[in-house]
């Protein structure tokens, strides 16, 4: 989803790339334009609309399953999507590589909320933001929970990387 974000919102991804290199339905490649460069239909303007999340990019018209294969696939071979050791991004101040994002979202979604309040100590109200919110699917929605913020990532990414004791929970 990251990889693919990133060739959709990316200056240099055009009409003509979606639809000539790409191999989209040009009303595909044209709505996936439409919608990230605004009204003006141009890109960088205060009129964007980037696409925040895979559920926005198949909610433009003409985009479907086989549509979206075809822009992973892209890019994964043009090196938008990032290896497990890269910077998946900074969330409250807290730098997750694709790995460590990956288990810290695993753990936050087996643990119940005892095990969050009490075996990892988190504050009870971000333990019970968590549970309530289980599953979680990415680290950036992780973040966004209620009072979910730099010292409850920090402690869930040391336990799901082996940082700390895991059998205190």
């Amino acid at each position: 989803g990251v990889g693919l974000l990133d060739f959709l919102n990316a200056e240099e991804t055009t009409q003509n790339v979606l639809d000539y290199t790409v191999g989209l339905d040009r009303r595909a490649a044209g709505n996936l334009i439409a919608h990230r460069d605004g009204g003006d239909r141009k890109w960088g303007t205060s009129d964007d609309d980037v696409f925040n999340n895979v559920d926005e990019v198949d909610d433009v018209r003409f985009v479907g399953p086989r549509t979206l294969d075809k822009m992973v696939s892209f890019a994964l071979r043009q090196g938008f999507v990032p290896g497990s050791e890269d910077v998946l991004g900074v969330y409250d101040g807290v730098s997750f590589t694709v790995e460590e994002a990956e288990a810290t979202i695993k753990l936050a979604n087996i643990l119940d909320e005892d095990q969050l309040d009490i075996g990892l100590g988190l504050d009870s109200r971000a333990a019970a933001s968590i549970f309530d919110a289980q599953p979680v699917a990415t680290v950036d929605g992780l973040a966004r929970l209620y009072f979910v913020g730099q010292t409850a990532l920090s402690t869930l990414k040391d336990a799901a990387t082996g940082d700390v004791n895991q059998q205190q929970y």
